[in-house]
């Protein structure tokens, strides 16, 4: 038996990759490579904020950013049923 380790392999996209928005009211595209049966979990956080609780997969995901003008990082992290969790994906 093979033991899963390994976390999801996935992205982030905003805005449908728009260079900028005008909002603070965005769509993230959440994409994990393993099946969204076996990736039973999402978390997201802007940058200079805690992780957001583990939540079921789903994409798109309505996201809100920090206000005020200037470049915003959002990152995601994948958690698979077998617990494994990937990097943080921005």
């Amino acid at each position: 038996m093979i033991l899963d380790t390994a976390g999801p392999a996935g992205s982030v996209v905003i805005a449908d990759g728009a260079t900028y928005v005008n909002t603070t009211s965005v769509s993230l595209t959440l994409s994990a490579t393993t099946p969204a049966a076996a990736c039973g979990r999402c978390s997201s956080a802007a940058i200079g904020s805690s992780w957001s609780a583990w939540e079921s997969y789903a994409t798109p995901k309505a996201w809100t950013l920090t206000s005020g003008d200037g470049q915003k990082t959002v990152y995601a992290r994948y958690r698979d049923n077998a617990g494994s969790v990937s990097a943080p994906y921005s």
